[in-house]
């Protein structure tokens, strides 16, 4: 009886710890099964956008207009996105100042425009942005904005102004916005005359290089990024380590070095392959040190490589060749032995695999992917746990179908004559060689005047589905798929997914894990929503936007007027002091906007008693519109700034300065008024929406602010910077400038009484390009220049033009600011020189043919007709859509040669 009873009871406490465990492994599961829940739920509620923006030239010169159409995608399909509505364009000059901007209407995903370089525009490095407003809120960094100091920087990264940060910009944000870096170049001297040449514009000398900071004189010296394969480097476990190497400047390179444990034992080597970049294998080891030396032009480099976590995964992958599947291997160490594992595989944010995984120590599983699993594109594995901690994840990418639509271009002529017409006829197929529907934007120009002397040579079909995934700029894109043989393509991107991986997708917030804010929702089209604050603050001179308090269920009337449009509404902001108003009619340019704020009527007897006893709690009130988010300039990378040509002269063994420098036309100008270059001003600020813009960051920068400071413009060069670039930093204040005008009896003619006017600066130029006395050449201070004065130009307004009253002169709870509509699209002109006498002046159009909207027939057929200019003989012509199936759409005649 004892033995039986004992039998009982062991077979009881084995089957409730059976079940337990069967709980607990059923209860993980479940806790898996739930992130992939959200991953889907996520992608379908906040799926993403891209943006591509065709270009009809990929450098210009001053006088040049650029042409552009805008493809706006559904990240996920890459078809035309039905979110947004509207596409916010900007041109940025070689300072990072924003010089114009577009605000477009999206029709079916789609719109064109185009950006005119004035005469009085610089030359240099110039980059134009789009992006829609529901973009900025994935891969922008955080801003904190704070009050009264604004600063603004050029390409120098960091905004500063002495310890008052407008914005915490990092080297790589923007990720997830357009953007292209292009050359512009001078204004031909002679007529059709084009060369590559940039004007130099002389500093004052307090801004020139010293000589031991100048860049471009500067020793040898090298960078290495290390990037382990998963994320991190685990103790007692083999990982793959991607490395890339730069110089200063950021030029990769060519190096070869060795590895070392502790002080001297070397226990490993490697070598670049190709692009400044390579790979090997390294098995750390707990609380020992692991340091790379490199031997370069007689200089011994030492690098720390990262730290080795005691527990964790490591990730392996053999990229899928070809039609090829993927393969993975995955090892744990002891702390998630024979723990219940997750792996989600995404691509575009769309969940294609699941499945979960339980290791032994050190024992590597093989994961297989087939072929057909994997869409085109960047793709994403993550490893995880039950807690939602990311153990290793990897981006790959999977090759496109090398069948893609042909666009043919069946006459076109190998010469032409000046002014000749011209008719091509185009002829779209599919991969199957059946005609098809398609789409493009067409772009003709002079084949032999091109000046396409750069690295960017992206397209639709390899930004959309391989740039615009990762991290920073990738130079010369296209050569990624050309070459010979589908291994060695395999691994040179496979590479550059190491090293320049970005993850668009962060798994953390689609799973759920951390918590995701749409702050910018869609776009339909035009829209006014903010919220309001009360200016009221506790500080007194440091003031962060979030110290401003929310003021909510308060009436918000909008009355806004122009030419085309009278628009009067009113709603109640919620309990976040939130408003929203759509604007049913679309219209062009900017119109007059009050925004009146009063109380609701719902508010207690106890509040409106104690209203009539003290002041309104609207006096202090502030309506902030949600506008002000155009994101902060980026650096630009050395292969934006330099041309393949300049790149090769600058890696030649043998080179001198004097021999780079006497290929640059430099032209000085001679001693103007004031010793200041205007001609050119380093940037315009407009005084008015200057200060909407300060606003609308929500700091209304209280009554505390002095009325009698004025302005402030500096230029400061940052010595912890390594291109010692300048910075422009400037804050703007209260200039409250008054004015008597006495009016007069139009019979007498005798005063009879005066009024006070209030008149606002209008423009403020800011040079900081001052011209040295004399014909002197600049002189190089050898003392950094912290801080100097720019010279500033200030244009004001007419007194009838004048605004009564300055836009933070607010008046119980009333705004007077403005609101912008769509920007006017101009149409591209076209001359026709059939049956009339040639121009009096010569023709020499760079683009001789622009088209955005190129729509095929159901024969897939399509034919343009234009007339040459004076003096191209040859075509370059370029076509970039997509077929009515969602296919891309690439063509450029000079690869057919």
């Amino acid at each position: 009886m004892r033995a039986r009873l004992l039998y009982f009871l062991c077979s009881i406490c084995f089957v409730l710890v059976q079940t337990k465990g069967e709980n607990l492994h059923k209860s993980i599961s479940l806790r898996l099964e739930g992130y992939v829940r959200n991953i889907i739920n996520f992608n379908r509620e906040y799926p993403q956008e891209k943006v591509y923006l065709h270009m009809d030239n990929r450098s210009y010169y001053i006088g040049d207009t650029i042409w552009f159409k805008a493809y706006v995608m559904n990240a996920t399909t890459l078809h035309p996105t039905q979110l947004s509505g509207v596409l916010y364009v900007e041109l940025l000059n070689e300072k990072g100042v924003e010089i114009e901007h577009k605000k477009l209407r999206m029709e079916n995903g789609m719109c064109h425009g185009e950006f005119v370089l004035k005469e009085n525009y610089r030359t240099g490095y110039y980059e134009i942005r789009a992006y829609t407003r529901y973009m900025l809120n994935w891969g922008n960094e955080p801003r904190t904005w704070t009050i009264i100091k604004e600063s603004f920087t050029g390409r120098s990264a960091r905004y500063y102004s002495e310890g008052i940060t407008r914005q915490d910009v990092v080297e790589d944000a923007n990720h997830c916005i357009f953007s292209r870096v292009f050359p512009v170049y001078m204004h031909p001297e002679r007529p059709g005359i084009y060369k590559n040449e940039m004007k130099w514009y002389p500093m004052h000398t307090l801004l020139a290089f010293p000589e031991e900071t100048n860049p471009e004189l500067a020793d040898d010296s090298l960078r290495i990024s290390f990037f382990p394969e998963g994320g991190h480097l685990v103790a007692g476990l083999s990982s793959a380590i991607a490395f890339e190497v730069t110089d200063e400047m950021g030029s990769k390179r060519e190096i070869c070095g060795w590895i070392t444990e502790g002080k001297d034992k070397e226990i490993a080597r490697f070598s670049t392959t190709g692009r400044g970049r390579g790979v090997f294998t390294l098995c750390p080891q707990r609380r020992k040190n692991y340091t790379a030396h490199v031997e370069y032009k007689g200089k011994h480099y030492r690098y720390s490589l990262p730290t080795t976590i005691k527990e964790g995964a490591t990730l392996h992958m053999q990229p899928p060749i070809g039609d090829g599947d993927a393969s993975f291997y995955v090892t744990v160490s002891d702390k998630y032995e024979k723990e219940l594992l997750g792996w989600t595989l995404q691509c575009r944010g769309v969940l294609m695999a699941f499945d979960t995984i339980t290791l032994n120590n050190n024992v590597t599983c093989r994961i297989d992917i087939a072929r057909k699993e994997l869409r085109s594109g960047v793709n994403q594995l993550t490893l995880f746990t039950a807690y939602g901690e990311i153990l290793a994840d990897r981006l790959f990418f999977v090759s496109p179908p090398q069948q893609s639509p042909i666009l043919h271009v069946n006459n076109l002529p190998d010469s032409v004559a000046p002014y000749e017409e011209i008719e091509l006829n185009l002829h779209l197929n599919n991969p199957n060689g059946w005609f098809t529907q398609g789409h493009f934007s067409l772009a003709i120009t002079d084949s032999d005047e091109r000046g396409e002397n750069t690295h960017d040579t992206r397209d639709i079909r390899s930004e959309l589905l391989l740039a615009s995934d990762l991290k920073g700029f990738v130079e010369n894109v296209d050569s990624y798929f050309r070459h010979t043989n589908d291994t060695a393509m395999a691994s040179d991107i496979d590479l550059l997914m190491m090293v320049q991986g970005w993850r668009r997708y962060e798994w953390v917030n689609m799973s759920g894990c951390k918590e995701f804010v749409c702050q910018y929702p869609p776009e339909k089209g035009l829209e006014i929503d903010g919220y309001v604050i009360s200016d009221i603050v506790t500080q007194e001179y440091f003031v962060r936007a979030d110290k401003y308090k929310r003021i909510p269920n308060v009436k918000v009337r909008i009355d806004m007027r122009s030419n085309m449009v009278r628009h009067k509404d009113l709603c109640i902001a919620d309990s976040l002091g939130r408003f929203h108003f759509d604007i049913d009619k679309h219209f062009y340019d900017k119109a007059f906007l009050t925004i009146r704020l009063s109380k609701n009527d719902s508010t207690s007897r106890a509040m409106n008693l104690l209203t009539r006893m003290f002041a309104s709690p609207l006096k202090y009130s502030v309506p902030v519109l949600q506008r002000a988010f155009s994101p902060a300039p980026t650096i630009y990378s050395y292969y934006q700034l330099h041309s393949p040509e300049h790149h090769a002269q600058l890696h030649l063994e043998d080179w001198s300065m004097d021999e780079i420098i006497d290929e640059v036309e430099i032209k000085r100008k001679h001693k103007q008024k004031g010793e200041i270059n205007y001609e050119n001003p380093d940037m315009v600020v407009s005084y008015f929406e200057e200060w909407n813009k300060l606003i609308d960051r929500g700091i209304p920068l209280a009554n505390f602010y002095p009325e009698e400071a004025l302005w402030d413009f500096a230029i400061q060069i940052n010595p912890e910077n390594p291109s010692n670039e300048m910075t422009l930093h400037y804050s703007l204040g209260r200039a409250n400038v008054w004015g008597r005008t006495i009016q007069k009896d139009s019979l007498s003619g005798k005063g009879r009484g005066f009024a006070m006017h209030y008149y606002m600066p209008k423009y403020i130029r800011v040079y900081s390009n001052l011209l040295t006395r004399g014909n002197s050449p600049l002189a190089i201070d050898r003392q950094t220049a912290h801080r100097i004065h720019a010279h500033l130009e200030v244009e004001s307004y007419s007194p009838k033009e004048s605004p009564y009253r300055a836009p933070y002169m607010l008046r119980n709870g009333t705004r007077q600011t403005y609101f912008e509509g769509y920007s006017r699209v101009a149409s591209f002109y076209s001359p026709d020189y059939s049956g009339c006498a040639l121009p009096d002046t010569a023709d020499y159009r760079r683009t001789l043919y622009w088209n955005p909207d190129v729509w095929t027939d159901h024969q897939g057929r399509a034919s343009v007709t234009f007339y040459n200019n004076k003096n191209t003989k040859h075509l370059h012509v370029r076509a970039e859509g997509f077929t009515r199936y969602g296919e891309f759409i690439v063509y450029d005649s000079e690869e057919e040669l």
